[in-house]
């Protein structure tokens, strides 16, 4: 149990506020980072989507049944493996050995790691960062971290953060995924098993400031993933992601959110579209306008965000809710009409969103 993990982790949330925007959320107006659309016409044909459609399912952990999908790998598209992400290892050898020291500290050889089922070697994964690492805000300049390490600090990678041992959530969420992939290596269990740092899946803003990990189950018919928390449990909690803070209680929003988080951005916008029909609260609705709105303009579809629009104002939704959404909604609406030519009416919305929104995170980006 790490010494004060809850009062620390509060301080690199907050400080989170400051520094971290997100690729269609509005972060702060003077780190303003451009999304960008996805150009590959590869990663367009959604191949995902195309194979699995509804049939992606959230199980916790325990609840998986790990032997029913048989012996044979499944075939899974490149461009999908390709949005996963893994850690950056300086040393691989060396990280490697460094884990498996770890796991002899435990009571586990490699051997004994060889033939553990999927639960107990996702766990002991955990355990074996949770062991090493030592929970503390490494990014901020005000850290202790940082006044031993200097900017050398946030060039370290993954590997070396390990062998420090300290770190914060998303140190540990992607040693977590760096131990699992190694432990694919020779498990034969996790044959058609993947991990990443976590697919986003809360509603709630402070999720942009915490990661984790997700593990994604590829069967014939259906996908069935689940999420844990590596960085809660060295704090004394369930290793397991929970519903409403990790993840959404809608299926509809979780299928949404899980094809937006692997690029997949018309399927994404299907299942908003029905998530939206079973939405009363304003500030929920205008969340998911927001999300529509988003991916019509990844997608280059002009008559479809035409329809978010007029819907989103026919609800009144602009004077119901935050003004942030309605910022977006407008800055979309311009970045979708210039991309497609219509030059006219993109300056319409620009000149809309400098005049009721002059000090937004949008009207800033758009004069960068």
């Amino acid at each position: 149990m790490k010494k004060n993990f809850k009062k620390r982790l509060a301080v690199c949330l907050l400080s989170a506020l400051t520094y971290i925007g997100c690729s269609n959320q509005a972060g702060d107006s003077n780190n303003i980072s451009k999304p960008s659309k996805i150009s590959n016409l590869e990663e367009r044909l959604e191949p995902i989507y195309h194979h699995y459609g509804k049939n992606i399912f959230y199980k916790d952990l325990s609840k998986i049944d790990f032997n029913e999908w048989g012996e044979h790998p499944k075939k899974i598209p490149e461009s999908f493996l390709k949005k996963l992400k893994k850690p950056e290892i300086k040393n691989q050898e060396e990280f490697q050995q460094l884990v498996l020291s770890e796991a002899l500290k435990l009571g586990y050889t490699k051997k004994k790691i060889s033939k553990l089922e999927p639960y107990e070697a996702i766990r002991l994964a955990a355990d074996i960062v949770a062991n090493k690492i030592t929970y503390e805000n490494v990014d901020g300049k005000d850290s202790e971290f940082f006044k031993e390490y200097g900017v050398l600090g946030f060039k370290l990678q993954h590997d070396e953060i390990f062998r420090i041992g300290k770190g914060d959530c998303d140190k540990y969420a992607m040693l977590t995924v760096g131990v699992l992939n190694f432990f694919k290596e020779f498990n034969q269990y996790f044959t058609n098993i993947y991990f990443s740092d976590n697919i986003e899946m809360n509603e709630n803003i402070f999720s942009l400031m915490h990661e984790w990990v997700s593990i994604i189950c590829i069967y014939e018919d259906k996908i069935i993933f689940s999420q844990i928390d590596p960085t809660f449990y060295d704090n004394g909690a369930e290793l397991e992601a929970g519903v409403g803070w990790h993840l959404p209680y809608n299926q509809n929003k979780m299928l949404a959110i899980f094809y937006e988080g692997i690029c997949e951005f018309k399927g994404s916008l299907q299942a908003y579209q029905k998530a939206l029909k079973e939405e009363e609260e304003p500030i929920k609705r205008a969340g998911i306008y927001e999300k529509l709105a988003f991916l019509s303009n990844m997608t280059n579809n002009g008559a479809k965000m035409e329809e978010i629009r007029e819907n989103y104002f026919k609800e009144n939704l602009d004077n119901k809710t935050e003004d942030r959404f309605t910022a977006s909604i407008l800055y979309y609406s311009y970045s979708t009409e210039k991309d497609m030519g219509n030059h006219e009416k993109a300056e319409e919305f620009k000149q809309r969103l400098f005049s009721e929104f002059p000090n937004s995170y949008w009207a800033k980006y758009v004069m960068l």
